[in-house]
């Protein structure tokens, strides 16, 4: 219930409904403070507004964060797309600015030259010698002198990258060997390195089907009575020497290098030869029992045969020095091999009256048919169709007029190449052991410079004819053989190992021997062992030499400094090419760097690409130091140019000192 309530002092209050003193409509009792003993009780009403007829709390007014609009679906979906675009091509177009920005900032690095303090007067100013120059004038206290490079100009070195290499660099020179095409009927005394005499002492097996356990042939070279004997087996190893191989390449290189178009239309087409290795694929005990038969395909090399069912053979040894004995008349073949070919024909073809009714497809293709085919008997009569339509070009000296044009243009690389394997084969590689004998981090560590980077080198330095290149550490002598025959300069090479050096020796020899197989004329080609810090002979080399090579890859630095002494006895002009820098990179010439043997030298620096050397295969840096003693003379000439101005400005100091005292008296 609910009523007034009068308290004691005459004020009266509103009370709420209670039931058994708890209120009944949810308000709650407030407790007042007594006033002169009488307790009242009070309690607080919580109402709710009325609601507005007609207007329910779902209809209320709008929110303020919501607003409505009233276009189409479709059109608000075209604003938006208008609005997204329009933000992507603005995006678009400051990227664009950004990056047009950044490329010209960047392209102003890499062309502006920094402000060097009187670099002018250091280098050589001409258009060919721009290179700036090297010298040391860090002091020992590790502070940098008051001529030293800043920050910005650390190095010392131009950066030509592969600027101006070319992929081939041939160079035009006489070619032809005179008394290799003298029209003799046998060369005895070219007692060349025989491919048969490789097989001495190793495992080696049958390849082809149908001839004896150890067919030897013999194949024509260019030159007059010059051949050489194969030994048709392959060997058991697949990483070993492969004469059936060798055979093919040189009948490609002869093919393709030494004929003109019309003379190569008698062999065929140079795509129709395979040259593969096919070492490894020993003929099996059940294919060795077929007949061969015109026509049937034996054993294509396609089918990986097992080198454990071949029947090794063994064979005997030679004579001295690995050297076989050459028979006193190359070309025609000796009765025994005539029968054996001839038997072989009857075998295969017995109605065959002549090669050409025998074997009607071209040289080129019937060499790779009979090898596909493991086809003894036709590998034989191609062989022998080979050798006598070279041997009829030669007699009627078609091959020397075609020497004779080849020195117009340069010798090409696949035949320089094909030689220098041929002569790596026979000397190098059945003693490459001995080339891992040495000590570990030290200046004997063996690698090889590689034909490409070599190459590359001629070709920057401009060797030629008339030039002449040492090569200090020249290993096995692969460089000096590449650039006698390559550029036709004098090669001489320095190895202070024992074992590269004695295969240096031998590879240059037979070198020599091959080139005039082939007919063609070379540089002088020396090799031999010795410290190049302290022998006479290469001081004595080292004063005509136009090109100096040092692969100090892995030279420690006391050999460096050693070797840099060397440098004083070469000509002006002359290029040092090494794989690390000779100069250090803040290297400057002052007063007290005049004396050493790096103040001739500037230096430029630049990278080689993959398959250059023979221990990475990525690229990486290498330095072309040129001799230039210009440069002390520049220093000195201009030095005393400074010391006569600065006597002059004192001398005019004094006179204007002498002429204010005067004064003052």
């Amino acid at each position: 219930m609910s009523g007034t309530n009068v308290t004691g002092n005459g004020h009266a209050t509103t009370s709420a409904n209670t039931t058994n003193g708890k209120p009944t409509n949810g308000t709650k009792p407030v407790m007042r403070k007594p006033l002169g003993g009488i307790t009242v009780k009070t309690v607080k009403r919580t109402t709710t507004p009325a609601v507005r007829p007609g207007l329910s709390n779902s209809h209320s007014a709008p929110s303020s964060n919501r607003m409505h609009n009233a276009l189409p679906e479709e059109t608000r979906r075209r604003i938006e797309e208008a609005r997204l675009e329009k933000e992507r091509k603005k995006r678009k177009e400051e990227d664009e600015i950004r990056q047009k920005k950044a490329f010209e900032n960047r392209a102003k690095r890499e062309h502006s030259t920094p402000k060097k303090k009187k670099v002018k007067r250091q280098v050589s100013d001409d258009d060919s010698d721009d290179d700036l120059f090297s010298g040391n004038s860090t002091p020992k206290n590790g502070k940098s002198s008051k001529r030293g490079a800043s920050a910005d100009e650390s190095s010392c070195y131009k950066r030509l990258g592969r600027f101006g290499v070319t992929q081939h660099y041939l160079v035009p020179r006489g070619l032809m060997d005179p008394d290799s095409f003298a029209g003799q009927s046998s060369r005895d005394d070219i007692d060349a390195i025989q491919s048969s005499s490789l097989l001495n002492g190793k495992v080696f097996g049958t390849f082809f089907n149908g001839l004896d356990p150890e067919p030897r042939v013999r194949l024509e070279y260019p030159a007059d009575g010059c051949s050489e004997e194969f030994i048709l087996l392959v060997p058991k190893d697949r990483d070993e020497y492969d004469p059936i191989s060798d055979l093919l390449r040189t009948v490609r290189c002869i093919v393709e290098f030494y004929l003109t178009p019309e003379q190569q239309a008698l062999f065929g087409t140079l795509d129709s030869l395979e040259t593969s290795s096919a070492a490894g694929n020993l003929l099996s005990n059940g294919q060795r029992s077929q007949t061969p038969r015109e026509g049937s395909v034996l054993s294509p090399l396609s089918t990986a045969i097992s080198s454990r069912e071949g029947t090794p053979a063994t064979l005997p040894a030679l004579g001295e020095n690995g050297l076989s004995a050459r028979p006193s008349q190359s070309v025609p073949l000796s009765p025994a091999r005539s029968a054996m070919i001839a038997s072989a024909t009857a075998a295969s073809t017995p109605n065959a009256t002549n090669g050409a009714d025998v074997d009607p497809d071209p040289i080129l293709r019937s060499f790779t048919k009979a090898r596909n085919r493991r086809d003894g008997p036709l590998f034989l009569r191609t062989i022998e169709r080979f050798n006598t339509t070279l041997r009829s070009l030669k007699e009627t000296g078609k091959i020397r007029e075609n020497v004779e044009a080849m020195s117009q243009t340069g010798i090409d690389e696949g035949i320089w190449r094909c030689i220098q394997e041929q002569c790596y084969a026979r000397t190098v590689a059945p003693r490459v052991d001995e080339l891992s004998k040495y000590e570990a981090f030290s200046d004997n560590v063996y690698g090889e410079l590689l034909p490409r980077f070599m190459s590359e080198i001629a070709q920057l330095t401009q060797l030629g004819p008339d030039s002449v290149f040492v090569d200090l550490g020249s290993g096995v002598g692969n460089l000096l053989i590449q650039v006698a025959l390559q550029t036709g300069s004098e090669a001489f090479g320095c190895e202070m190992m024992s074992a590269p050096s004695q295969l240096a020796s031998l590879q240059v020899s037979e070198a020599e021997k091959r080139w005039k197989m082939w007919g063609l004329k070379s540089g002088k080609t020396e090799a031999w062992q010795g410290d190049f810090g302290e022998d006479e002979k290469v001081r004595d080399v080292l004063r005509k030499a136009d090109v100096v090579l040092v692969n100090n890859y892995a030279f420690t630095a006391p050999t460096n400094d050693k070797l840099s002494l060397q440098f004083l006895d070469l000509k002006d002009g002359a290029h040092i090419v090494s794989l690390k820098p000779f100069v250090p990179p803040d290297f400057r010439l002052t007063e007290r760097t005049l004396s050493s043997p790096l103040a001739i030298l500037r230096v430029a620096q630049r990278l080689y690409t993959s398959g250059c050397v023979s221990w990475a295969d990525g690229g990486g840096k290498y330095y072309i130091h040129t001799v230039d003693r210009t440069l002390i003379a520049r220093f000195l000439e201009e030095h005393q140019d400074m010391a006569i101005s600065k006597s002059h400005a004192r001398k005019r100091q004094w006179k204007a000192v002498q002429e204010e005292s005067d004064e003052e008296v």
